[in-house]
């Protein structure tokens, strides 16, 4: 595995060895993994699992399972009835600016 940390979309990527598939889920990576999602999620950040061409993004309790996606194509991740969740939108869908005015918002309060 290789971890990786995005500064300009706050996000850590781990990139999973093809040949070692499944080898994230595993002790005692699993639990580093789910930290990092505290984390992340705490900063409004993303953990994000590259697996042989697919994301499964990780949150504190839960997984959402995108497959592939493309480099035209964006992840964004909200909280819907209390349940995180992440979605693959294209660069022109309206929930995309949307995320970007909301980014642009918290990163004005001050720490």
């Amino acid at each position: 595995m290789v971890i990786s940390f995005e500064p300009h979309t706050n996000r850590i990527v781990i990139f999973v060895d093809p040949t070692r598939a499944g080898s994230w889920r595993k002790e005692p990576f699993y639990s580093d993994i789910k930290q990092l999602a505290r984390e992340a999620v705490a900063d409004h950040g993303q953990v994000l699992v590259w697996q042989s061409g697919n994301v499964t993004v990780i949150f504190p309790d839960s997984e959402s399972y995108l497959g592939a996606v493309g480099d035209d194509q964006f992840i964004l991740t909200g909280e819907k009835m209390g349940k995180k969740h992440a979605i693959v939108v294209n660069a022109d869908d309206p929930r995309r600016a949307q995320a970007q005015r909301q980014k642009l918002a918290r990163s004005a309060l001050p720490r």
